[in-house]
């Protein structure tokens, strides 16, 4: 396997865990949701004219945003590895300070030229941090500042390095803003910045209207380097200084090498060469978009060998691979060699060797060494151990990098979750009982609960009387007999066809067949299906039945709970009255449960009664086993196939069609009681449950704290107001909560 190969297996494999890293971003986000209603839920609280002071100082202490602010710390942190497991390439970092060939071996590394990545021999020549990816094509997208990117990101640094206060808010105050000129006193890198701050305001027409945030496309590249390069002076003294605009580009195009199918390569301007707090900035982007930085160096005469800003560039990198824990896993240094005298390059290693990697003897720096003119030599002395390198540790790094994101997360999880127990705990001991509340509403539960017994009673003493009393139910009776009635009719229509048009049917099927026996038993199926669908028709009777129950039942809780149920009835209630009970601040299982069980109470023909019947309609099966002969025999003999044969069978046909419906009509009759002994059991089973039950007593209290107001309005006027806020409050606790179980519980994809 080759290296490229080697290097689809690693993304593959980062590719692969992305779900499971989604997945634990969503459920961050979802706990900062439920922070935010809690907020709001709890400012909403302390504003209330009947707040306690108590309760004002509570919400007062809260300080819900510093929970959020470590929420969104480690969804920051998750999002970024997000971003790097998303990425299709394996990014390398190239940096260094000016007069150290970065740009030419960027060259060799790309196939790109001085259009896209312009080289200098004096000051630096790289303005703009670019992406140059492998591709077949050639083209770059410029990605433009806004004004505040440009604000936070270009200036700010400047202004606080140089602590001149605020930024200004505005393009329009910017371009007037009036900047010290570099005095005498100021030492060398002040005024250096002074003077580059006070070049970016003069020269601030020139890339004003660039400053929208536009994502421009280049695919002549010979216009490239006046976006991504430090400018010349024109023949006006005027400087064009349109790269400040742009924030970042990204060039695709074919790399020479063949094994950087699957990598991208990040352009650094070089360190050292802007505001310190600016270039912190921009080696932080190192953490989400590199997964190797190569630190060029080369050992041009007069140069120092490993310099202030070197150690300061390798100061920033420890920084931005955290929590990556090895420097040498994160960072190369490239000696830059060809056209330097051998003792020079000698001393410059040794420096190398001995300074940059002070502190890390036990894994020092990896070195490479290459001609960078030399786009072959790149390829084998840098570019193939370099990936050789990510190939084997990048698992590492990246399991790192997750871990780490998953350790904010659950620390964010424990340490919420903690700040909320104590929260909600501190919010419901400010929050006294209004006098006599408790035991009033215990009372008015009590009283609850033995109205509802006592509405049931009838209703239940009806049912069983009608049960146990093996009376026939009169209409019930009646729907079957007609039932009966009706198939009769349809029998003698000759099987609801009428006689002349069934003849001319039976004689074709007779001639094509040239036998009667397939369609006779056709015939039987047929009557066997017209027979169930008609009785199936008893299900509106059964329905109705079953609804005048849920009639009775619902009448009672709506006329005893208030303003919970208004407005319904029968079974709507009962439903709603389910979805209650588990949807207050407390749940009733057990009550919920019996109610739920009642309203879902469905009766039908086919599911009750005809299982009863079944075997009363074996007379249509089209064979028998005749015991004499001890074997299966036809239900119908039909001799011939002519007119007389036809007759024959249809006469016979409407026999058993009368025969099967009466004898499943007396079976009906017989199995009629059983209607009432359904719903008998059916309301003795919801009041032995919802009245009687071990944590009947017990879910009513529930029930009741949590629809006190609904179930009993007026009676608590004077604290109605106040306990909605705090079941509002409560809920956002309880979201919160479980948004913080989720998020201690591995997902299917770990």
């Amino acid at each position: 396997m080759n290296i490229a190969e080697q290097v689809d297996l690693v993304l593959d494999a980062r590719r692969a865990k992305l779900p499971a890293v989604r997945e634990n971003r969503e459920r961050l986000d979802a706990l900062d949701g439920a922070l935010a209603v809690l907020d709001e839920g709890l400012a909403g609280l302390g504003r209330h004219p009947r707040a306690p002071a108590e309760l004002r100082a509570v919400v007062a202490g809260a300080d819900l945003q510093s929970c959020r602010q470590q929420v969104h710390g480690a969804l920051q942190e998750m999002a970024r590895v997000e971003a790097r497991f998303s990425r299709p390439t394996v990014n390398l970092g190239v940096s260094g300070q000016a007069r150290v060939g970065k740009s030419t071996l960027l060259q060799a590394l790309s196939g790109l030229g001085e259009d896209a990545i312009p080289t200098g021999t004096g000051n630096p020549v790289t303005a703009v941090r670019s992406r140059i990816l492998s591709a077949p094509r050639r083209l770059a997208r410029l990605r433009m500042h806004t004004w505040a990117s440009f604000r936070d990101e270009v200036l700010k640094p400047y202004h606080d390095d140089l602590a001149l206060g605020a930024v200004p808010a505005t393009l329009d105050e910017f371009r007037d803003h009036g900047y010290p000129a570099p005095g005498p006193e100021d030492e060398n890198t002040r005024s250096v910045m002074l003077k580059r701050l006070r070049g970016m305001r003069e020269s601030l027409g020139s890339y004003a209207r660039h400053l929208n945030g536009a994502e421009i496309e280049v695919s002549d590249f010979s216009e490239l380097r006046a976006w991504i390069a430090y400018p010349k002076r024109d023949a006006t003294g005027q400087l064009d200084n349109r790269y400040l605009a742009v924030r970042e580009a990204t060039i695709e195009c074919p790399f020479p090498h063949p094994i950087a199918r699957s990598i991208g390569l990040i352009d650094l301007p070089g360190l050292g060469e802007i505001a310190a707090s600016a270039e912190a900035h921009h080696v932080q982007g190192l953490r989400d978009d590199v997964d190797f930085v190569v630190l060029v160096k080369r050992a041009n005469e007069g140069m120092a060998f490993w310099t202030r800003q070197d150690g300061m560039a390798r100061k920033l990198i420890d920084e931005a691979r955290k929590p990556i824990s090895n420097t040498s896993d994160f960072l190369g240094i490239l000696s830059n060699e060809g056209g330097v005298a051998a003792e020079t390059l000698d001393e410059m290693l040794d420096s190398i060797r001995r300074d940059a990697n002070a502190g890390l003897e036990h894994s020092p720096i990896k070195l490479f060494r290459c001609q960078g003119r030399d786009p072959e030599n790149v390829g084998t002395q840098l570019l193939e151990p370099a990936l050789a390198h990510l190939t084997e540790r990048l698992p590492a790094m990246d399991e790192e990098v997750l871990e780490h994101a998953r350790l904010l997360a659950r620390a964010a999880a424990d340490d919420v979750g903690s700040r909320l127990q104590a929260l909600e705990a501190a919010m419901t001991a400010s929050l006294p009982e209004v006098g006599g509340t408790a035991e009033k509403l215990r009372d008015l539960t009590t009283k609850l609960r033995h109205s509802i017994a006592r509405d049931l009673l009838p209703i239940l003493d009806r049912h069983r009387t009608s049960a146990r009393a093996e009376a026939d139910d009169p209409v019930l009776t009646g729907a079957i007999r007609d039932a009966h009635a009706r198939i009769k009719s349809w029998a003698d229509d000759a099987l609801g066809t009428g006689e002349s048009a069934w003849m001319d049917r039976a004689l074709g099927e007779f001639a094509v067949h040239k036998a009667s026996g397939s369609f006779a038993m056709n015939e039987l199926n047929r009557i066997r299906v017209h027979i169930g669908e008609v009785y199936c028709g008893l299900d509106g009777h059964l329905a109705a039945q079953t609804g005048a129950l849920f009639d009775e039942v619902g009448d009672v809780l709506v006329r005893r709970c208030g303003r919970l149920l208004q407005g319904l009835s029968g079974r709507e209630a009962l439903e709603r009255l389910a979805t209650q009970l588990v949807a207050g601040d407390e749940t009733c299982a057990n009550l919920q449960r019996a109610t739920r069980d009642l309203s879902g109470l469905k009766v039908s023909y086919r599911s009750h009664f005809h299982p009863v019947v079944r075997a009363r309609l074996d007379i249509l099966d089209h064979q028998y086993w005749d015991p004499e002969t001890q074997r299966m025999e036809p239900t119908i003999r039909v001799p011939g196939i002519g007119d007389a044969d036809a007759r024959y069978l249809l006469s016979e046909l409407r026999l058993l069609a009368i025969k099967a419906s009466a004898s499943v009509r007396d079976g009906l009759l017989r199995e009629a009681i059983l209607m009432e002994k359904i719903l008998h059991a059916a309301v003795e089973q919801f009041e032995d449950s919802f009245i009687r039950s071990g944590t009947s007593e017990k879910e009513f209290d529930r029930f009741a704290r949590s629809w006190r107001d609904e179930l009993f309005p007026g009676e608590f006027d004077v604290a109605t107001t106040s306990r909605l806020d705090v079941r509002q409050v409560k809920t956002a606790f309880a979201g919160a909560r479980s948004a913080i179980d989720n998020l201690k519980v591995k997902t299917p994809n770990e």
